[in-house]
């Protein structure tokens, strides 16, 4: 499968670096406008596209919030033995992954919340980076999220469709990665 995301990643550095004074305002407006736009029209948009091909190809989906698009990733990736779905390895390209303006330098300045921190200790075992990923956007995929978008596994031959969909309902929508069969680790950032 692809995984898609459907709204940018900082919401947790951008507010944190409000409470320290050090957010600008075209900051916190991306911030504000993307914690104000509801899931609702991105998931009715993921029917639309299931009824148009008439097939089952969104695979999965989650809303990212408290525990980052990794934590929510790892939620995917477990699977659900009971049911017969296997564990897998989500892969994130990192470069691929929509940011709200403001949110790297609030994590290159240490804008960091304890949410944050919170996600790495329970998540570090499970996730394997590439040595050229940087540590800002290592927190931007740990960083705790309000009113995160939605995260898609949604089959190939479909991902390119889901987009045009998405777009159409004025929703963004990245490809961010994959699902790969089960390696070494639950998440890989390359």
């Amino acid at each position: 499968d692809v995984l898609l995301l459907t709204k940018p990643v900082g919401t947790g550095l951008i507010s944190t670096a409000l409470k320290r004074e050090r957010a600008s305002k075209t900051s916190l407006d991306a911030a504000i406008a993307s914690m104000s736009q509801l899931n609702r029209a991105a998931a009715e948009a993921l029917h639309e596209v299931e009824a148009k091909t008439n097939a089952r190809v969104v695979h999965a989906v989650t809303d990212v919030t408290g525990f980052g698009v990794l934590g929510h990733a790892r939620e995917m990736a477990l699977g659900d033995p009971e049911k017969g779905i296997p564990a897998v390895t989500i892969e994130v390209q990192f470069k691929a992954v929509p940011v709200l303006p403001g949110a790297y330098d609030a994590a290159r300045q240490g804008m960091i919340a304890g949410g944050l921190n919170n996600n790495l200790d329970f998540l570090g075992d499970c996730v394997s980076f590439a040595a050229g990923v940087p540590e800002e956007y290592r927190a931007l995929l740990f960083d705790p999220q309000t009113s995160g978008g939605l995260l898609v596994a949604i089959a190939p031959e479909a991902a390119d469709a889901a987009i045009e969909i998405l777009q159409q309902h004025h929703i963004t929508a990245a490809k961010i990665g994959r699902v790969l069969r089960k390696g070494a680790s639950l998440l890989s950032v390359t």
